[in-house]
């Protein structure tokens, strides 16, 4: 800008003289004698002015610079380090399980079926309980058609229709549930007798209804049964009566026959064993061969390939010219190799089917051999067969399977028959884990055709629980102490954990539990019992924060940010401490230390130097830098603002 603002100077002040000297003339009044004089001490002293305006710009513009030339003479100042100190403190991690706080174990309840045997296909709600009613063992939930729901207590849901003669667990969980309530079915086990048909007629009277007798279909069932045992009879007669009319010889060609047949099959087996051995001697020769010819191949190929590879080597001189190979000659020396690479492809391939069929030869041989061994069998066992009476045999079994036919049609009736007594229908009864509980929930109403569905009830009993991944549950027990936070109410308390399970089997068919989680198999209710249980019954529905403490350490330990850790080239976590800080032009002096890191948590690495290190507590330790940017000052309102560079943040390793 110097010259050029000189120049410009210049231009400008010697552009003004025309124009001062112009305006004097037209001020100035004409005198004789005194005008020329005038005139030229106004030309000097424009003149002047010229002149001395051209050296005040060339001062000026020597002083004055633009914004990117000042920016280039600037250096930028050098970078500085960010630390912090080593602290000695105490550590400790915890586990977070989001639950929620529910009634112990909620129910849905479901009819297994129809309500009535006798009811016809109209089922129609006729009565039901009241909703946040008690639900007592044997209450009734609801009615339909007039026929009655009882509530029993079991962890098996009712399935099928119970009869007399039927057994199994729900039968037995039957029998307890009456007996428990004073209707007494004999021997409680798991088989429907009298004395279970008895204790339920009882019960069904206490209770105003009358027990269900034999179904449309079970009288059904019973005429079949007679008939069963009537057609089972005359087959039984019709087989007795070709036994006794059947009988058989054998002749002598019958018998001359089979045991040229045996002959014939001993004389197969040795043949196929020596045919099967050739076949594989030979298959074993072929891959001799072929691998005899992979392996010159491949030789051939490597030859090649070491004369190539020597002449395509950077600076590789071809002997016979004296000068690095061109592209020609390496193309004429690749040409051997690439069919050489054919040729050993091609030996590949054919070992490949060598082996390949000698597997398969072998597998024909064997199947060869077992093939003649079977018919040796079969043709000795049909010469044994010949001195026993064939046609009789079968028909002795006949007579044995007719019998067995009628004997089980007959137990068949007689267990039918024992059954036309009370039945219970599947939908007159629902099993409940636990009883008395509350019906906190209708899902039909009066008038309409019940769905499987038909309440929810729930025990008064409170729950606090969560769900964690099973790999996270090692990491507390229980009797542990947690926390237990209510951030929707701004709540906390404490408890105590008391089991780890795997979640429940509702009887829904969904995982009960709290905590949001899914029933996946790879995850654990984690339950807990509240040091203040009025508190948390106040918050019946409520998400929780669960936090348990999994690890600390014992007393106050040396910790820095996780930040300030690396790893060495030899996988040494180390930190970097700053033994004397930066003065003026001068870098701080640091020193890498070795340490072992134990705990980390809250952001912090618990760390013990090794090699008998030095670093103690009030250490400075780096855990980042100055970007080395320029502060830029900012002017505003009259106010200067000066504007930090970013911090950058330390490699690590």
């Amino acid at each position: 800008m110097s010259d050029n603002a000189n120049e410009n100077n210049a231009t400008t002040a010697a552009a003004a003289v025309p124009e001062a000297t112009e305006s004097v003339e037209v001020v100035a009044a004409p005198r004789p004698g005194t005008g020329v004089r005038r005139r030229k001490r106004q030309a000097f002293a424009v003149v002047g002015i010229a002149v001395l305006s051209a050296g005040i710009g060339g001062v000026v513009g020597s002083r004055l610079k633009s914004p990117a030339d000042a920016a280039n003479s600037q250096k930028p100042p050098s970078a500085s380090l960010i630390t912090v100190p080593v602290e000695l403190r105490k550590l400790s991690s915890s586990l977070v399980i989001a639950g929620d706080i529910q009634y112990v174990e909620p129910t849905t309840v479901r009819l297994a079926g129809a309500v009535g045997a006798s009811a016809g296909d109209r089922q129609v709600v006729t009565r039901l309980a009241e909703v946040d009613s008690e639900i007592v063992e044997g209450g009734v939930l609801l009615e339909v058609s007039g026929r009655p729901v009882f509530a029993l207590v079991g962890e098996l849901p009712m399935y099928r229709q119970l009869v007399p003669g039927s057994k199994g667990p729900d039968v037995a969980q039957l029998e307890v549930s009456l007996n428990n309530l004073g209707f007494v079915p004999g021997t409680v086990d798991d088989v429907y007798d009298q004395g279970t048909e008895a204790a339920l007629d009882a019960f069904y009277a206490s209770k105003g209804y009358a027990s269900e007798g034999p179904t449309e279909s079970q009288r059904k069932e019973l005429s079949s049964a007679r008939t069963a045992v009537a057609d089972a009879e005359a087959a039984a007669r019709r087989a007795r009566a070709d036994l006794a009319a059947g009988s058989s010889t054998v002749t002598p060609s019958e018998r001359l026959e089979r045991q040229q047949a045996l002959a014939r099959a001993r004389d197969a087996v040795p043949e196929a064993q020596a045919q099967a051995k050739r076949d594989n001697d030979q298959a074993a020769g072929d891959v001799n061969t072929a691998t005899l010819l992979r392996n010159n191949a491949r030789a051939a190929r490597d030859a090649d390939k070491i004369i190539y590879d020597a002449a395509a080597a950077a600076g590789a001189i071809n002997p016979a010219t004296g000068l690095p190979y061109t592209p020609s000659e390496l193309a004429t020396l690749q040409q051997p190799l690439l069919e050489k690479e054919q040729a050993l492809l091609q030996a590949d391939q054919a070992l490949t089917k060598a082996i390949a069929d000698q597997t398969a030869t072998a597998q024909r041989g064997t199947a060869a051999v077992k093939s003649a061994q079977d018919a040796f069998d079969l043709a000795t066992a049909q010469l044994a067969d010949l001195d026993k009476p064939k046609d009789t045999r079968a028909l002795k079994d006949a007579v044995t399977a007719a019998d067995a036919q009628v004997l089980a049609a007959q137990v068949a009736l007689q267990s039918l028959e024992a059954a036309i007594g009370t039945v219970v229908p599947p939908g007159e009864v629902v099993f409940l884990p636990t009883l008395p509980t509350n019906l906190t929930t209708l899902l039909t109403s009066i008038g309409t055709t019940p769905g499987t569905e038909i309440a929810q009830v729930s025990s008064t009993a409170t729950q606090v629980s969560g769900r964690v991944a099973k790999a996270d549950a090692s990491l507390v027990k229980v009797g542990a102490a947690v926390t237990l936070e209510l951030r929707d109410v701004g709540v906390e308390t404490t408890g105590v954990i008391t089991d780890i399970r795997k979640p429940k089997q509702s009887n829904d068919g969904s995982n009960g539990g709290g905590g949001g989680g899914d029933g996946s198999d790879d995850r654990l209710e984690v339950v807990v019992e509240p040091d203040d249980r009025d508190l948390i019954n106040q918050y019946i529905g409520f998400s929780v924060r669960i936090t348990a403490e999994v690890s600390a350490t014992a007393d106050a330990v040396l910790a820095v940010p996780v930040s300030a850790l690396s790893v060495g080239p030899d996988g040494t976590s180390r930190v970097e401490v700053e033994r004397e800080p930066a003065l003026g032009s001068r870098p701080a002096k640091t020193e890498m230390v070795e340490v072992a890191v134990g705990l980390a948590a809250q952001g912090y690495a618990e760390i013990a130097p090794l090699g008998g290190a030095s670093l103690v507590q009030g250490d400075r330790v780096i855990v980042g830098s100055d970007a080395g940017t320029r502060r830029s000052r900012r002017r505003s309102g009259g106010t200067t603002t000066d504007t930090a560079p970013a911090a950058e943040p330390a490699a690590q390793g």
